[in-house]
């Protein structure tokens, strides 16, 4: 039995690293909170992360990943495992997470979930792994 991997297309994945391009006044609303759009971050085979700001100015991130991952299981059962990693510094402090449908031009409206998390500066997950492989 072979199941295929869900990953994003690469006409999606271009779409949501342009996604100032889809959305009204830079913006994008989470829970009731509005976040504007920075830049967009080396994109990964499940989401796009951008850095964005809060209305205080604030650094965030937004993480638009793919909601067919989320089909069989909810994406808020990833906040429990976020919250075990608060007190190291060298993770993302969990803000909000919801499901949010985007018009993405000739794509049409695509669902993702937008996880939005403290902003870390700092390597992403595989390039840590990457430079771990290498020594």
């Amino acid at each position: 039995m072979s199941t295929e991997r869900i990953q994003l297309t690469p006409e999606v994945i271009d779409a949501l690293s342009n996604l100032p391009n889809f959305v009204q006044d830079n913006k994008i609303s989470i829970k009731g909170m509005d976040f504007v759009l920075k830049k967009a971050v080396k994109p990964g085979y499940k989401a796009v992360v951008w850095k964005v700001s809060d209305e205080y100015g604030r650094l965030r991130a937004a993480k638009f990943a793919i909601y067919e991952d989320y089909v069989d299981r909810s994406y808020l059962s990833e906040l429990s495992y976020a919250a075990k990693l608060e007190n190291y510094d060298e993770f993302a402090t969990f803000i909000a997470a919801d499901l949010v449908d985007l018009v993405l031009g000739d794509l049409g409206q695509k669902r993702f979930v937008c996880f939005i998390e403290k902003w870390i500066d700092g390597y992403t997950l595989e390039d840590y792994l990457e430079q771990r492989a290498e020594h």
